[in-house]
């Protein structure tokens, strides 16, 4: 009887064993299937000539931080299994690194922005009386990638949701590429149909692309938001005391301005064996400078009116260059403008108990919080509620006091 019980349960595991790997079997299969379903189809341009690639979303990732040239989406046919003739929607991958023929300016285009936009929003800085962006005293231009879905959500449960502070309006927009699928980029047009505060153009979201995704936040502004008093770039992963920058910038000069934490002598990273660093890594073919001219670090960083809508145009004339944040210190070589530095646009520093966050969000302009994977900050979002708690009353307790007169 034990022998015979012993043998029913050994039959037992074995089939459950089969069982279990035919269903993860089916599952890797149903999984694939619908990876290639959200694959993107891009022909890849080599010269006169094209190629055509399947890339999926795993073989996207894994290339990005690769200089590729411009590319276009194009559809397959799936009833007749030929390709489609009509015109296709573009997906660039992005610039490649120019050869070092090319001069650092020219008055020629020789960094041309050959991108559409897909999400455009153009009506956000239509505020005020005169339902035009001259009421619009600062624009926050949000760089960040597609699925940083939390970030946002955070942005908008706090400073990226003010709308007017001070008696100023306030616009804030956020930078997306164009993701790896399409599954992905109709949940970024759902979420903008929600909120109505993206910005897209048609090349594709990677970290080699930032240059381009932030000369289409400049472009935008200068074509639909030209009259905004100010313009602020800044990153996802930072935290904005919009009290304090709004306060700044009412004592601060309306033209030529250029402000932010300054590197006034960085020079080009040269070294390939550099693991730590390696993807800022800059061959003298790309740019053969032996230091960079003064620029913003990008965290967060701050231009007036007349400097923020020439930014896009001067950028045509210059050489291209992926580290965004140098780049923009290029161009304003080229326009004459000198950034100069403020010490509170950017902060990062160790942040554990509720009162570390008080003590920095308190103090600064801009502080790094880090990407949000799993969840909000609740400490964040407290601190930003008392802090706006306390902003409101000492505002109210300024305009019932009269002012004294000596």
């Amino acid at each position: 009887m034990r022998r015979m019980l012993k043998w029913q349960l050994k039959r037992l595991f074995v089939l459950c064993t089969i069982g279990f790997c035919f269903i993860s079997l089916a599952r890797v299969l149903i999984f694939l299937n619908m990876d290639c379903k959200n694959s993107l189809v891009l022909r890849q341009q080599h010269g006169g000539s094209s190629v055509v690639r399947l890339f999926s979303k795993t073989e996207t990732e894994a290339n990005k931080g690769k200089p590729q040239g411009n590319v276009d989406k194009v559809e397959e046919d799936t009833k007749t299994g030929k390709e489609d003739d009509k015109k296709a929607t573009k997906v660039a991958v992005g610039p490649t690194v120019p050869a070092n023929t090319i001069p650092l300016f020219s008055d020629d285009v020789i960094n041309p922005h050959p991108y559409d936009f897909t999400i455009t929003n153009s009506d956000a800085c239509r505020v005020g009386r005169s339902n035009s962006s001259a009421d619009v005293f600062l624009v926050l231009l949000v760089k960040c990638a597609t699925d940083e879905s939390l970030d946002r959500m955070q942005i908008r449960r706090t400073w990226g949701g003010v709308r007017q502070l001070r008696g100023r309006h306030v616009v804030t927009m956020f930078l997306v590429g164009q993701p790896a699928t399409i599954l992905e980029q109709d949940k970024l047009q759902m979420e903008d149909a929600i909120h109505h505060d993206l910005i897209q153009e048609n090349f594709l979201d990677t970290y080699r692309n930032l240059t381009v995704k932030n000369m289409m936040g400049w472009r935008w502004i200068a074509t639909h938001c030209p009259d905004a008093g100010y313009v602020a770039s800044i990153d996802a992963d930072m935290h904005l005391n919009l009290h304090n920058l709004i306060e700044h910038l009412e004592n601060s000069s309306s033209t030529n301005l250029a402000q932010g934490h300054l590197k006034p002598t960085d020079k080009p990273m040269r070294n390939p064996e550099d693991k730590v660093n390696i993807k800022w890594y800059t061959p003298p073919e790309m740019y053969p400078e032996a230091t960079y001219p003064p620029f913003l670090n990008g965290a967060c960083y701050v231009m007036s009116n007349d400097v923020a809508r020439r930014i896009f145009e001067a950028s045509l004339h210059v050489r291209f260059l992926p580290w965004d944040d140098v780049f923009v210190g290029i161009v304003l070589k080229r326009l004459g403008v000198t950034p100069t530095a403020h010490n509170s646009f950017e902060q990062f520093k160790r942040l554990r108990r509720t009162r570390d966050y008080l003590k920095a969000f308190s103090g600064g302009i801009a502080t790094g919080i880090g990407h949000h994977r799993k969840g909000l900050d609740s400490k964040v979002i407290s601190v930003w509620d008392y802090l706006s708690k306390m902003h409101r009353v000492l505002d109210s307790f300024k305009l019932l006091t009269p002012p004294i007169h000596p």
